[in-house]
């Protein structure tokens, strides 16, 4: 849910997709009906939100986490065949 093109916070609608008071309360279908419209909306990822509206610091963070991961790869990789490199060169 938006108000004002800013995001409700998730407890928020959470709040509403559980509050079916008015509904058992007074049984007026239009309570039930816009408790069943709140449960379908999902908010986007946050993958989904960068790519639609890219901001700086978002864009930063995914580089900065792929960097990292291939950076970790690599240097794992780098240990595992230079060890299987020394233990060939010290076979007879």
């Amino acid at each position: 849910m938006m108000l004002l093109g800013k995001p409700a916070y998730p407890w928020y609608h959470n709040f509403h997709i559980e509050f079916d008071f008015l509904y058992t309360e007074t049984s007026d279908p239009v309570f039930n009906e816009y408790k069943q419209k709140w449960m379908q909306y999902k908010e986007p990822s946050y993958l989904t939100s960068l790519y639609k509206r890219p901001t700086h610091i978002g864009m930063f963070t995914v580089f900065t986490i792929f960097a990292t991961v291939f950076s970790t790869l690599f240097i794992i990789d780098f240990f595992i065949f230079s060890k299987n490199k020394l233990t060939d060169n010290f076979r007879i």
